[in-house]
């Protein structure tokens, strides 16, 4: 939202917590309003006289505010940027960017196509952390051959092998989802994608004797259960 004043950033993300609002898709909404108010496509009499320009942290405040209680621009803008570009209209429809209607996390995936793949297949749409794509970050060449079958996978910026890389990513989120764990030390500060300590944890737990391999299998099927639920309502390949 173009906002460089630290102790205001800090402000509205803790009031989106005391507002019952998801900060991610409300940075995501408040951009959106930005750039069809900087347009021209929202006006002042849209927005009820507020300022909607990049970097107005006292607009966003009452915009929070509206969207928390329904209230003005913010009744429509608490439907999110797929629905809300619909009510808007005037080609709003261009600049509402998500995946399956959940709006993008503030980093950029087009610097990082393992990110910008798994935004785009995920099951819940836009979400980093049914992704995590930390190897194409963390890893070198050597593991990227070794896992995924190619040194390029690994590269951020190179296409080659992220299929693969996504796949496992995405089944090891799974995983970590269903064990109750925190993905941050375990996949973003260590990098371990292996689940070999998992299977241990599960194994003990259970009483089950599970492998990483069982666990990547498990992983697997939760994907596919997630994806048919998918389909029942709706989101079908056409949405990736």
């Amino acid at each position: 939202c173009g906002l460089d004043n630290v102790e205001a950033l800090l402000y509205l993300y803790n009031l989106a917590g005391q507002l019952g609002i998801d900060v991610i898709s409300t940075g995501g909404v408040l951009a959106f309003a930005m750039e069809l108010y900087e347009r021209g496509i929202l006006t002042d009499d849209d927005t009820g006289g507020v300022a909607l320009t990049w970097g107005n942290a006292e607009a966003m405040e009452t915009v929070m505010r509206q969207i928390a209680r329904r209230e003005g621009l913010g009744a429509v803008l608490a439907e999110g940027v797929r629905r809300a570009a619909q009510l808007i209209g005037r080609g709003a429809e261009q600049y509402a960017f998500h995946s399956k209607g959940l709006e993008l996390t503030a980093y950029d995936p087009r610097g990082a196509m393992g990110t910008a793949l798994g935004y785009a297949v995920s099951t819940r749409g836009a979400d980093f952390t049914s992704v995590y794509a930390i190897p194409e970050y963390r890893w070198d060449a050597a593991q990227g051959r070794e896992v995924f079958g190619s040194e390029k996978a690994v590269d951020r910026l190179s296409i080659e092998g992220k299929g693969a890389l996504v796949k496992r990513t995405m089944i090891v989120s799974a995983i970590l989802d269903s064990l109750g764990l925190c993905k941050v030390p375990i996949l973003s500060v260590v990098g371990d994608f292996s689940l070999e300590n998992e299977a241990s944890l599960a194994s003990a737990l259970s009483g089950w004797p599970l492998t990483a391999a069982d666990l990547l299998t498990i992983g697997e099927r939760i994907l596919n259960v997630e994806r048919l639920f998918n389909l029942r309502h709706g989101a079908t390949r056409a949405d990736d």
